[in-house]
């Protein structure tokens, strides 16, 4: 079951590949782009069925949120290991000092993340998306550890939020 749902969320993440940044974009459909914590929870509502967390709305709230209510599930050091599909990367900004990316682990050393700033906000936010090629993409994330802020474990079964 954890290999199909890490799966469903690595297919969706290329799916949306090259889809256009939106600074506070959380879908596609309504929004018109993503950033990166709303690429996240579109991933893991189409792998999972549901969104485990209603709150966080950024990286920084989100990985915050998994540390509270999931410990088991984060890791802040980790084995020379290749990561498994599926697992989150949350990165550091280290100026700020804060969690300021998230991104989704497609392959052993490859991610993909909805990479761009606050240009892409605004009634032009598609045309300033544009222009500084701000969108989903692919990169390699191996060999930039020490700028990891936490890696997360999202397919242990979550209990599905109640209604409130």
């Amino acid at each position: 079951m954890v290999r199909d749902t890490a799966g469903r969320m690595v297919k969706r993440a290329w799916d949306l590949l090259d889809t256009p940044y939106r600074w506070g974009g959380k879908s596609v459909l309504r929004d018109g782009g993503l950033d990166c914590s709303g690429l996240v929870e579109d991933c893991i509502r189409t792998s999972l069925g549901y969104l485990p967390y209603t709150g966080p709305k950024t990286a920084h709230d989100q990985l915050k949120w998994w540390k509270l209510n999931h410990e088991n599930r984060v890791f802040s050091e980790f084995p020379d290991l290749l990561l498994p599909d599926g697992f989150l990367i949350y990165w550091w900004n280290t100026a700020k000092k804060h969690v300021a990316h998230v991104e989704i682990c497609v392959s052993s050393t490859v991610s993909i993340g909805a990479r761009g700033d606050s240009r892409a906000s605004g009634a032009d936010w598609y045309e300033k998306a544009k222009k500084h090629d701000m969108r989903v993409k692919c990169r390699k994330w191996v060999g930039r550890r020490r700028e990891i802020a936490g890696i997360v474990n999202p397919f242990i079964p979550l209990p599905i939020p109640k209604e409130e």
